[in-house]
């Protein structure tokens, strides 16, 4: 699936070797781009709103390195249990 991250960013996913491996593998790889605005459907929005939910919702940081930690720690706290991803990526 594509995200419509070219609006926001260079078009990483058009470049010259994304689209070599796509033409690579035509035969089993199909590309389908995801509706604009459609947060629901890539679990990569779920992930981080958990993230956020569990690292800065209703906290005050003083200091980056502070939110920065924070943010880690949910991070390795998910990789520590993989399966609070796999329960977020189902959802």
């Amino acid at each position: 699936m594509l995200q419509n991250a070219a609006l926001f960013m260079s078009c990483y996913h058009c470049s010259g070797e994304v689209n070599q491996c796509k033409a690579d593998h035509a035969q089993r790889l199909s590309v389908e781009p995801l509706p604009a605005c459609s947060p629901a459907y890539n679990p990569t929005e779920k992930l981080w709103r958990n993230t956020k939910k569990e690292a800065t919702h209703l906290k005050y940081f003083e200091t980056f390195e502070e939110l920065r930690a924070s943010v880690l720690g949910s991070f390795h706290t998910s990789l520590d249990d993989a399966t609070k991803i796999i329960r977020v990526m189902k959802k």
